[in-house]
């Protein structure tokens, strides 16, 4: 971690309507300049202050709240009235992740119960009645979790032919992935979606190669979406194929 410099930033109003996570809100007044793809710790910058950290999210709430012996320094450009702001925020959202707790809707099944005594039967002979009962309400829940996913988040039920979704259910069911979480929001929005690029720029790279020798031609049509705006596709045309570069607003 490095030591704030000398220059100073203006520090403007901290609060913000609405925080992009509100489980941990202050990530919102730093800019993000490296985060560890597997989740470790983070390079940012304080947006107030010319202050460089890497740390998890618990020393920018410190930097920020100003809360001393944390193993990062304050922020001195956070006023009195900015500090307050911030802590509400901060009380806001946890109460928004309480709420949401207890709004929690049960669901209509339930998982099988589960042997405690820790003892393993062998897999050798038939399968029990009672095992085959178990694992079909464990389909079940697993079902209605799938179903709850998607009604709750309002994802098209077309998605559920997404060949990469059903691949990647199967590819977890024929592996033993003991303690597996799937990905979280951050990992999602920038560690993976970072490889995403990096690995499709790589596939393209052999049809620009092309464009050189044999030539390319930029085109580009119109067209409104559903709310009526207006966009340009761009797309770029060669003897190889078609790419699509951007899409302008």
């Amino acid at each position: 971690m490095t030591t704030p410099s000398s220059s100073t930033a203006s520090a403007s109003p901290a609060s913000s309507a609405t925080s992009t996570d509100i489980k941990a809100p202050l990530w919102d007044h730093v800019l993000v300049t490296e985060r560890a793809p597997s989740g470790g710790n983070t390079r940012w910058v304080c947006k107030y202050y010319n202050y460089n950290g890497y740390s998890s999210y618990t020393r920018v709430e410190a930097h920020l709240l100003q809360i001393k012996n944390k193993g990062v320094g304050t922020c001195p450009k956070v006023s009195f009235e900015m500090l307050t702001e911030l802590r509400n925020e901060v009380q806001r959202c946890k109460e928004l992740v309480e709420r949401a707790k207890s709004r929690t809707v049960p669901m209509p099944t339930v998982p099988a119960p589960r042997d405690s005594s820790g003892n393993k039967k062998s897999k050798r002979g038939p399968v029990c009645a009672l095992e085959k009962t178990w694992a079909t309400q464990d389909r079940k829940h697993l079902d209605a979790l799938i179903a709850r996913s998607f009604y709750s988040a309002g994802v098209p039920f077309n998605f559920a032919r997404n060949p990469y979704l059903r691949e990647a259910f199967s590819f977890a069911t024929s592996r033993t992935l003991t303690g597996y979480q799937m990905p979280g929001y951050n990992k999602l929005r920038e560690g993976l979606l970072a490889e995403e690029r990096a690995h499709i720029d790589r596939l393209l790279s052999s049809i620009k190669s092309t464009w050189h020798d044999r030539g390319v031609t930029i085109s580009a049509d119109g067209w409104t979406d559903p709310q009526r705006k207006p966009l340009i596709n761009f797309v770029a045309i060669s003897d190889s194929s078609a790419m699509f570069l951007r899409a302008d607003n």
